[in-house]
């Protein structure tokens, strides 16, 4: 039976929680522990490519948010007219 223990930790040496998500745990370098062999881990972004991905998001967001609006006000104005022009054409 193969028994591992796991463990990761911060560079400062303070423990992760089992919960932490693992975007939040790539954001800088940790060390992970594995049956007692140490590894040192170098996070993919670092802290200026982070604030970089969470600016790219935002700005997604409120595009999408926007194009929501427009189309939503377009389909109440065009429901709005489209009575009138009925009662003009009769």
């Amino acid at each position: 039976m193969c028994h591992i223990v796991c463990h990761v930790c911060v560079l400062d040496g303070d423990r992760l929680a089992k919960s932490t998500p693992i975007d939040v745990l790539l954001r800088r370098d940790f060390h992970i522990t594995i049956n007692d062999k140490h590894y040192t881990v170098k996070s993919p972004l670092d802290a200026g490519m982070c604030l970089l991905l969470v600016v790219v998001v935002v700005v997604v967001v409120v595009v999408v948010v926007v194009v929501v609006i427009v189309v939503l006000v377009v389909v109440v104005v065009l429901l709005v007219m489209q009575p009138q022009q009925i009662y003009e054409h009769t």
